[in-house]
């Protein structure tokens, strides 16, 4: 159960870091940046590498995605601190 645990709060870690990131690529939505997080890169930047093909300057497709996206993503985060606590 302890191993469980602490793989949920692994989890929870990596998926609290998405938020910010996907708020990042929303605010360059909206000022029409012609590329999104210009300074991210290494790991960061291959994680969001499948949202980063969606973008589009100041498109309400992409905007509505980026939003429907960080809600899922703080479900995610969400139900990962749940289980973190109730495993331990």
């Amino acid at each position: 159960m302890v191993a469980l645990g602490l793989l949920t709060l692994a989890c929870m870690g990596a998926v609290g870091a998405l938020p910010q990131l996907i708020q990042g690529i929303i605010v360059d939505c909206l000022n029409g940046l012609p590329r999104p997080l210009t300074t991210l890169t290494g790991t960061s930047r291959a994680v969001l590498r499948p949202l980063l093909h969606l973008y589009a300057a100041q498109s309400r497709h992409a905007l509505g995605v980026y939003c429907v996206t960080i809600i899922g993503v703080l479900i995610a985060k969400g139900f990962f601190s749940f289980w973190s606590r109730w495993d331990c």
